[in-house]
């Protein structure tokens, strides 16, 4: 049996038979044949993947939300109902466990939903095995950080102040990677703390917790910030951009920002040896020639081969750079903002490449803050993991705006360090 549906929306071909077979049919009196009763659905309702964090197995922790996505054929949208215990309590793709919730099994029922369409669909149900706990104690949440925890803004403040947070947060894949003799990278934890179906929901709820309308992270898993961290902050308001990295490693930086505050204007990715390239990008406009330090940089990279090769061809580090249409600016404010958000070179040998680095960084966001050359430079906020001290050459840099040929950190290994990766 064939069947076309000719549904403009809905036209790849799909059927579902039911079967009725009389039981007393009398074959012989109808010539070897008998009549069979179809009931046909045409093109219904399908869910095709669900999709929440580690399939199901990760820690449910009490405060910290879960989300479900769905992959659907021939459906508008699902519906998700969840049951603590067998009590319904939600019907939304997003759950958040509270106290009174601790040491029951949760569990979803999926329906998938079209629009107009009346006949039968098929649910899928999912229970996930570990039941819901309470959330592990984490002082530097509190009581270390109670002014940015406890203490909520209220509208007043929300108008006139903006709160931002940076954290590198640890990649899974360095966590899991053992070091050449067999060593795990953090022997003097226990691997049950460092799990990632534990870890990462931990780390969510120290996120929200601060309440930021600017989240800016680094060392994040591409597949942990598919799966987990840009669906459960889309759900809790927020718009997410993503960046890996320029090299096979499936990690990089990821930003978040309030969506009831801010609207995305541009969001951008640039390779950082790139940006130590003078034929990756146009030259800079006339205003900007006072980046005159690029000329020295690229004297050195020229005259020291091994630093080349380290700068514009081994490391893959990364800079985003987003601008930020501010919904509804108050008398005096900003109309847009520029984020960066970047994570630099991490050898404890290679302050001065972390140094040349800064620099190319924030010439490429003072670039982005002028384009638009109607307005005056729009305010900037460099976030990230610099792998730097304050007395470092980046550091410095930063503070001062210069490093001196002698600084004694900085340049103390320009002709030693060498890639050993």
């Amino acid at each position: 049996l064939a069947l076309k549906h000719n549904s403009v929306d809905f036209q790849t071909d799909s059927i579902a038979l039911e079967l009725s077979v009389p039981n007393n049919t009398d074959v012989s009196a109808k010539e070897g044949s008998i009549d069979l009763e179809f009931t046909v659905t045409s093109n219904p309702p399908t869910i095709l993947g669900v999709q929440t964090f580690e399939a199901f197995s990760s820690k449910l922790f009490t405060g910290v939300p879960v989300v479900i996505q769905t992959t659907l054929l021939h459906a508008t949208r699902a519906q998700v109902f969840w049951f603590v215990g067998h009590e319904l309590v939600e019907t939304s793709h997003k759950f958040t466990p509270r106290p009174e919730h601790i040491g029951k099994n949760l569990s979803v029922v999926i329906t998938p939903i079209r629009e107009g369409y009346h006949g039968k669909c098929f649910k899928e149900a999912y229970q996930f095995e570990a039941p819901i706990e309470e959330l592990p104690f984490m002082p530097i949440v509190s009581p270390m950080r109670d002014e940015f925890t406890l203490v909520k803004r209220t509208a007043e403040e929300r108008k006139s102040t903006m709160r931002m947070m940076t954290y590198n947060i640890l990649a899974d894949l360095y966590v899991s990677r053992e070091l050449d003799d067999d060593t795990q990278m953090f022997p003097h934890v226990e691997f049950k703390f460092m799990r990632k179906t534990r870890r990462m929901p931990m780390i969510v709820a120290e996120i929200l917790a601060y309440d930021a309308d600017i989240i800016c992270l680094q060392e994040v898993d591409g597949l942990i910030y598919d799966t987990y961290f840009e669906p459960v902050m889309q759900a809790m308001g927020y718009d997410a951009f993503y960046s890996n990295k320029a090299s096979c490693q499936r990690e990089g930086c990821a930003m978040f920002w309030s969506k009831k505050m801010f609207e995305r204007d541009e969001a951008l990715t640039f390779s950082l040896r790139e940006l130590f390239d003078p034929d990756s990008h146009p030259p800079p406009k006339p205003e900007l020639h006072r980046w005159d330090s690029m000329t020295g940089i690229k004297h050195l990279l020229k005259s020291h081969p091994e630093l080349r090769r380290v700068t514009m061809e081994k490391i893959g580090q990364i800079l985003q750079v987003v601008k930020l249409k501010i919904k509804n600016p108050q008398e005096g404010q900003p109309h847009r903002v520029v984020i960066a958000n970047t994570h630099l070179f991490y050898h404890p040998m290679a302050d001065h490449i972390r140094a040349m680095q800064a620099y190319v960084v924030c010439k490429k966001v003072d670039e982005v803050r002028r384009r638009d050359i109607s307005q005056d430079p729009y305010p900037l906020m460099l976030c990230g993991d610099l792998n730097s001290d304050p007395l470092s050459g980046a550091s410095q840099l930063l503070f001062t705006r210069s490093v001196e040929p002698d600084h004694p950190d900085c340049w103390k290994y320009l002709h030693e360090y060498q890639w050993d990766m």
